[in-house]
């Protein structure tokens, strides 16, 4: 009985076990196309034995558990592939928007219109005038800004995108997270009570996957059969519990139980947010930056070409400003305010149409910066106040050397029988100038080809004057003419030359009973002069009868003289005479006949630091310097003599001293200038009774008509003086220096009577204006004037006593420079002072530091809150007070490291910080990388100032938005009608009127005058004011003098004689009131001389804006006719309807040479910056190639990335996955097995009831 039982029960677990096995099969089966499931097997294992009569029995079969076939290893090498493959599709996805914006194939691409834009301007110059294309130029603006907005709105728009796609995955995240710590505590508990969790860990499976394909995961099977799931090496999931992640302000944060954060934006590196994040975070920041930069410098290189040129009218009414600057208002606080070069000016021409045809002014302002400085500020001032100084009048400080050309030749006539090319070689050689200033040396080529400068004094002088530490004057060239033996009918020719422009002058004599002969020569001469400016767009050149002269010193030269009478025949008779003047100077005569020419050439006088020297490498008698080729400088010089020069010198017997010593010889008779040149000359030079005697302490100088002495002496720097001269009723004209306009050394006449004079020093005085304000900004109303006649201790004086005194130097004081000095709570100066070392982040760029709450450093007691910012990023420091006063304060910014020693900071207070090419600190010439409001620089306010100073009725104005406002003014009054009393010196031709304040003419007067009296004294008559205007010094000056209009003791007006008058006389004038309808400026500015302040300010721009977001086309150029397409002739004032030379320019700024940047960026370790030198077009077409490399390694990355996939799910399916062959077969032998088990448990059964029925 037993033993059947026994059986039964075999096969009873044997059915039992095969019906499981059936049941796992066909759940394999039924999966079969189920991605998430993995394959279950049914493991079978036999039942425990017995044993029965000494004999063990087995008892069947019983299923033991149920497996599901899964290799972890590859599970997680699949997801971690998902992950990545996610990501990389992801940011294919946005790399192509990216594409397409950048794509060339359409006509409104980028490339497209920037193509359209630059031939627009080809176009304009082929017609300036023209209204259609200046249209065309402005709708391909119009076009090129609009796209360029779209961009950079897409790349913003993908932006907040991408923030969207991250925050919308971040959701899914943490819900996946929460539901597979769901599944780690369902699978524990069926698991622990003997169940089967193989489904249940196919589904935890399948949301890993879908969350690696969320964030990059790492995962850690724990013994209990639970998921450890990590990201950037934080708990996602942790057994039951699930940690949530959180996005804020664009960055994705971890946040544990506790309630802390973690910041895991820049470690995530796989899923779609890892590809979100990299596009977000690098590839569109790296877009955006470098196409800003495009735009940037698209911005600043077409306003600074346009700003410069002129268009086919000039501006009318007001013009406001586009660009935008600080609170500050320094011009570093403009956003391309690091553009300007203060090497250079700004110009203006301003048109008056009150009466019949048009006068210009040209407005000129140096935008230098003042080299010299203020230290050992002493005294004690205003407590907590700012003390503003600025330069109201420039002047140059401290001692220069002054040079003098030499050439036998210069500043007289040089003639030649052969050509004129032989006459100007015998005056000026071609040669080459060595500039040499301690280690630095420079050379300057004067030749007719080439660069450098042109054989002429006006030109060698430019030349000269461009290179730091010098300022060169030319003399002026005058020619006289005169013809003889010449008939009626006939033909008279020669050319005239001068500075290379050639024009011919020709006229055919007609009856002199009825039009004199000079009249008709006076014509033919001004119609050749007149070509001759014309073509030079200048009125340098004027014609006085027969005379001609040039103001600027160019070179004139006479060849081809002719005469052919009415019967063709040639008149040799005929003579040409050319003289320096109508007394007949250096007469020269040409022939008919001959090849004879003449040329006239200026001299040079040189300025320059005592520290420079300068030489020529010609050394013949056509030299610069003459046949020595040494220039010989030296402190101070007089020259005598000149055009005109020795007046009554006839027979006379010339005596005078220099510094004591005596010179005397005896003038000849009846000769010219040139001859009592050479003898004055011969008299000074001798080695025996003059000045030749001392080589070492003298350089006499011949140029033409005129003897220089220029004192080399190093023991004795102390002007020349000049003393006890006599001569009978001889006058011999002297000047003691040289320059031009107001700031001249002295012109003098020796005589008998007036029998001496003293050289000038080189130094030009100035003037500053020093205001006090409160420390919140507010003035004081306290101010005054401080004259300024050399370097030293300057003294500031309040009610009479002197409170702050300063040490200036050597230098320049550039008028419109100001600085600002603070003063502590004891009143004591106290300037920033501090240093920088590290390397910023920003190169090539200037970070501003603005003061937002201020303290004395080092022992401020509350803290001093500074805001900064650069190109590429901002923040704020604090800089927190130190007790000890020795202690720096030190902070770091953006990979500097500031270093504060001491200083008085109030909140509006500003600083700057340039960095180079590789980030570091630039330090100025005395090593200080701070550059603070201490150190001299121009604001908006100080320009307007000093543009308003020089300019007659234009006034310029900072507005509330703090950019600049031009507009014309009604308040302004020109001097009219001037007139002299003609006598005495005082004529038209012996005096200047200068204005050096435009301010000053707001009102009217009539016939104002400025009369000298018996006893020499200058007064004021007609004064419309009552008494407010004043002459300068007081009784004035018989060399000139200055006349206040406003009663500020400073002088507005200027009148300078270029000879010292004498007697009673008179000069009037008018001041006339202009109408602002009657007034309108354009811009003069040019390569070689404009600063680039014009387009800083966003006036005369053709864009606005300061880079991709907000360029727009200025609304100003809408009218076609303000389209820049020429060059103001700043002479004239001309407007050349034809003139196309800035609209060529402006076309051609696609291939100017830019510095510009490039942006590397890098998550988790910010941007790196370099600078390369390029072209716009070619940067447009590196960044559209940039972006094309960035989508293809994508693009290949990611056709790697799917390969892998692909490889790693088919090793996954192998082992897996369910095969339904396999599976069939499975089944078969189940069945069978369980057909088997069926059929022994119904035979036992029979034996069974067959047993029972026996009984």
């Amino acid at each position: 009985m037993s033993s059947l039982n026994a059986i039964l029960n075999t096969a009873s677990n044997a059915v039992t076990a095969y019906q499981a096995a059936i049941s796992v099969t066909g759940q394999n089966i039924a999966n079969t196309d189920n991605e998430d499931y993995s394959i279950q097997t049914a493991e079978f294992t036999t039942t425990s034995t017995v044993t029965s009569r000494g004999n063990i029995y087995g008892t069947g079969v019983t299923v033991a558990s149920v497996a599901n076939s899964v290799n972890q290893i590859i599970e997680n090498a699949l997801t971690s592939e998902l992950s990545n493959q996610a990501a990389l599709e992801e940011a294919q996805i946005y790399m192509s928007s990216i594409e397409d914006l950048f794509s060339e194939d359409s006509n409104d691409s980028l490339n497209t219109l920037l193509d359209a834009y630059w031939s627009s301007w080809e176009d304009l110059s082929n017609n300036p005038s023209g209204e259609t294309e200046q249209n065309v130029v402005y709708d391909a603006g119009m076009a090129l800004t609009e796209r360029i907005n779209a961009i950079e709105d897409a790349l913003s728009d993908l932006t907040s995108d991408l923030d969207s796609e991250i925050s919308s995955a971040i959701t899914k995240v943490n819900g996946l997270a929460e539901q597979i710590a769901g599944l780690n505590m369902a699978i524990t508990t069926a698991e622990s009570a003997g169940g089967n969790a193989n489904d249940l860990r196919d589904e935890r499976n399948a949301l890993v996957d879908d969350l690696g394909e969320h964030i990059d995961i790492d995962i850690t099977v724990k013994e209990d059969g639970t998921y450890l799931i990590t990201t950037c090496g934080l708990p996602l999931v942790e057994d039951a519990i699930s940690y949530d992640l959180s996005m804020k302000q664009g960055s994705v944060y971890w946040t544990g139980k506790s309630g802390n954060t973690y910041d895991i934006t820049d470690d995530i590196s796989g899923g779609a947010i890892a590809g979100w994040i990299e596009v977000r975070d690098v590839v569109i920041p790296e877009t955006q930056a470098e196409f800003d930069e495009l735009a940037t410098n698209l911005i600043w290189t077409l306003n600074y070409r346009h700003s410069q040129g002129a268009g086919q009218t000039y501006f009318s009414g007001a013009l406001n400003g586009t660009c935008e600057g600080g609170e500050s208002g320094t011009f570093d606080s403009l956003y391309y305010g690091d553009e300007i070069d203060y090497t250079k000016d700004f110009s203006m021409v301003i048109q008056d149409t009150t009466n019949t045809g048009s006068k210009y002014q040209t407005v000129t302002v140096d935008m230098a910066i003042s080299t010299s400085e203020i230290s050992n500020i002493t005294g004690s001032g205003e407590d907590d106040s700012i003390y503003e100084i600025t330069v109201i009048d420039e002047g140059s400080l401290g001692d220069k050397t002054v040079v003098q050309s030499g050439g036998q030749f210069l500043g007289g006539i040089s003639s030649s029988t052969l050509s004129f090319s032989d006459a100007l070689n015998n005056a000026l050689a071609e040669q080459t100038l060595t500039i040499t200033n301690g280690s630095d040396t420079q050379t300057l080529e004067i030749s007719d080809s080439g660069a450098g400068a042109t054989r002429s004094a006006t030109d060698i002088a430019e030349e000269l004057s461009g290179i730091d530490g010098i300022t060169a004057y030319a003399s002026k060239t005058s020619a006289n003419f005169g013809l003889s033996n010449v008939n009626q009918n006939d033909t008279i020719t020669f050319t005239l030359y001068v500075d290379a422009v050639m024009e011919d002058v020709k006229f055919t004599v007609v009856d002199t009973s009825t039009t004199p002969l000079a009249e008709q020569f006076e014509d033919a001469i001004k119609a050749a002069v007149d070509a001759i400016n014309k073509t030079n767009r200048n009125t340098d050149l004027a014609v006085d009868d027969t005379s001609i002269e040039s103001a600027s010193g160019a070179t004139i030269g006479v060849y081809g003289f002719t005469v052919v009478d009415d019967a063709g025949a040639d008149n040799a008779a005929a003579i040409l005479s050319v003289s320096l003047d109508s007394s007949g100077s250096q007469l020269t005569e040409i022939s008919s006949t001959a090849n004879d020419a003449l040329a006239i050439t200026g001299s040079v006088s040189i300025v320059m630091d005592p520290t420079m020297e300068i030489s020529s490498d010609d050394k013949t008698t056509a030299g610069l310097f003459g046949d020595s080729g040494i220039s010989g400088s030296g402190s101070s010089m007089v020259t005598f003599g000149g055009v005109d020069g020795y007046t009554n010198f006839d027979g006379e017997t010339i005596s005078f001293d220099v510094d004591g010593h005596t010179i005397s010889y005896l003038a000849p008779s009846g000769t010219t200038d040139e001859v009592q040149a050479q003898t004055l000359y011969d008299a000074l030079s001798s080695t025996t009774t003059g000045l030749g005697q001392y080589p070492e302490s003298y350089n006499i100088i011949k140029n033409g008509a005129s003897v220089t002495i220029v004192k080399t002496d190093q023991k004795d720097e102390d002007a020349i003086e000049i003393s006890n001269f006599t001569g009978g009723s001889a006058q011999l004209s002297v000047s003691t220096g040289t320059g031009s306009g107001s700031e001249s050394p002295e012109n003098d006449t020796l005589s008998s009577t007036k029998n001496s004079t003293t050289a000038l020093t080189f130094g030009d005085p100035a003037i500053i204006y020093w205001e006090i304000f409160d420390h919140t900004g507010n003035s004081t109303g306290k101010s005054g004037y401080v004259d300024i006649d050399e370097p030293g201790l300057i003294e500031i004086i309040e009610d009479g006593k002197t409170t702050f005194g300063f040490e200036i130097s050597d230098g320049s004081l550039v008028a419109g420079n100001t600085l600002r000095i603070n003063t502590d709570g004891h009143g004591q100066a106290d300037i920033l002072q501090g240093s920088v070392t590290g390397t910023a982040e920003s190169v090539d760029d200037t970070y501003e530091f603005s003061v937002i709450s201020g303290g004395t450093l080092p022992d401020n007691q509350d803290v001093v809150v500074i805001e900064w910012r650069s190109e590429i990023g901002s923040g704020t420091i604090e800089l927190e007070g130190n007790e000890d006063e020795n202690a720096q304060i030190i902070v770091e910014v953006d990979g500097m490291t500031l270093a504060f020693d001491s200083g008085t900071l109030v909140k509006g207070d500003v600083f700057y910080i340039t960095t180079d090419d590789n980030g570091q600190a630039v330090a100025d010439a005395h090593g200080n990388t701070l550059q603070t409001l201490s150190d001299w620089h121009w604001t908006l306010g100080s320009f307007a100032h000093e543009f308003n100073r020089n300019a007659g009725g234009v006034t310029a104005k900072v507005t509330q938005d703090n950019t600049i406002l031009f507009d014309t003014n009604d308040n302004y009054c020109a001097i009219e009608n001037v007139t002299c009393s003609g006598s005495n010196n005082i004529d038209e031709k012996n005096f200047d009127i200068t204005v050096l304040n435009y301010n000053a003419l707001e009102f009217e007067a009539q016939a104002l005058e400025f009369k000298r009296v018996t006893g020499g004294t200058w007064r004021v008559a007609n004064d419309p004011t009552g008494g407010t205007i004043a002459i300068v010094p007081q009784g004035g000056d018989d060399d000139g003098f200055q006349i206040d209009l406003n009663g500020d003791g400073i002088g507005d007006i200027e009148i300078a004689f270029d000879q010292p008058v004498a007697g009673e006389g008179y000069i009037r004038m008018d001041l006339v009131s202009r109408d602002a309808h009657d007034l309108s400026y354009a811009f003069a500015g040019n390569e070689d001389g404009d600063s680039g302040l014009a387009a800083a300010l966003g006036v005369n721009t053709f864009f606005t804006g300061t880079g991709a977001s907000n360029i727009r086309v200025n609304d100003v150029v809408s009218d076609g006719d303000l389209l820049a397409s020429g060059i103001m002739d700043a002479q004239t004032g001309a407007l050349a309807s034809g003139d196309n030379t800035n609209a060529l320019a402006m076309a051609d700024t696609r291939y100017d040479s830019v510095d510009m940047k490039t942006y590397t960026y890098t998550r988790g370790q910010g941007v790196k910056v370099t600078v390369t030198a390029t072209s716009l077009d070619d940067y447009q077409a590196s960044m559209v190639s940039s972006i094309g490399s960035t989508a293809a390694g994508i693009n290949s990355s990611l056709e790697y990335s799917e390969t892998l996939v692909f490889q790693l799910t088919a090793q996954r399916d192998s082992t897996s996955a369910v095969s339904l062959d396999e599976e069939m077969i499975n089944l078969t032998a189940q069945q069978q097995a369980y057909l088997a088990a069926a059929k022994l448990l119904t035979t036992v059964q029979e034996m069974y009831d067959a047993l029972l029925a026996t009984r």
